[in-house]
């Protein structure tokens, strides 16, 4: 089948829809334009059928987004764009940290880019829809993006940010970070948001999302972060150290230079002398805030060896 032809055919009547509800909005007494529309409808609704048997079978996946306002029928480019272009990059850093590649920061291959390319179909009536295509891949049970669509529905059921932790382990702060941009851009210009993805099995999946549904997940998102402990044996020059205020200043010959808090284990009690040799315990707290994808690092030494000891 000309995969091509079927996709023009339905973009073609899915236009034909929009004119004459245009036309009829402007002329809603006018009867022959209502059995003109109803036409186009059945019209429409059999090329997109086509069209669904047709992307099964060059297993390509039909994804329906339509986006729902009820304080006004107005959409500003802006947060539509937006809204579009935060699922993309939220599906393509889902897909690749699922295929092995979660990302503390933003950049995946070109490949992996590639491979989770959502592209334009169609718009259609209905608030504001859009349909994407996915190409994909098939095998018995399932196709290349079933595991993204269960990880995004998934993501907002999360209960608390012990759910949330757990699931950036698995994803990455990077992607994380995605779901987070495309939560609070739909929150903000306040989407609700119909998703239906249809994979090339003819099995679909996906969710109601309302706009509080994504605030949830924003607010969830910004209000949790991860640390990471880490222990660093580093021989250095103490060139700073305040037993009051239990801080220090350490720093490596043509390296690093660590400055922090003393550990509550550190002996407090001995004399150290400043701007000599040492061989120190330090532990790194690296906390990664995933609203932002920063990251801060914060030193406590635990303790100090002289290395003519």
């Amino acid at each position: 089948m000309d995969y091509g032809f079927f996709l023009k055919r339905a973009r073609e009547a899915a236009g034909l829809v929009s004119a004459f509800e245009a036309r009829l909005a402007k002329n809603p007494d006018d009867m022959s334009l209502r059995v003109n529309l109803a036409s186009a409808l059945q019209l429409s609704e059999r090329a997109e059928g086509d069209l669904y048997d047709v992307a099964a079978t060059e297993q390509v996946d039909v994804v329906r987004y339509r986006l729902v306002r009820h304080v006004s029928d107005d959409f500003l480019l802006q947060g539509v764009s937006r809204s579009l272009d935060a699922f993309q990059e939220a599906v393509s850093y889902v897909f690749d940290a699922l295929k092995g590649q979660p990302r503390v920061k933003a950049g995946m291959t070109k490949q992996a880019k590639k491979e989770s390319e959502l592209l334009f179909g169609w718009s259609f009536a209905g608030s504001l829809g859009v349909v994407l295509l996915a190409p994909s891949e098939r095998g018995l049970f399932f196709t290349r993006f079933d595991d993204v669509v269960q990880t995004i529905n998934q993501v907002f059921d999360i209960a608390d940010n012990f759910e949330l932790r757990d699931a950036a382990r698995k994803l990455g702060p990077a992607a994380v970070k995605k779901l987070y941009d495309w939560a609070e851009t739909n929150y903000e210009s306040g989407y609700d948001l119909d998703l239906r993805w249809t994979n090339s099995n003819r099995i679909e999946s996906g969710r109601y999302l309302e706009a509080k549904h994504f605030g949830r997940l924003a607010n969830l998102i910004s209000l949790t972060s991860d640390v990471v402990e880490q222990r660093l044996d580093v021989t250095g020059t103490l060139v700073g150290f305040d037993s009051v205020f239990k801080t220090f200043h350490l720093v490596e010959p043509g390296g690093d230079s660590y400055k922090g808090q003393l550990d509550k284990a550190f002996q407090t009690h001995r004399d150290w002398t400043v701007n000599r040799t040492y061989e120190a315990v330090i532990h790194s707290d690296v906390t990664t805030r995933y609203s932002t994808g920063e990251e801060t690092t914060r030193y406590r030494l635990a303790s100090l060896k002289a290395v003519d000891d």
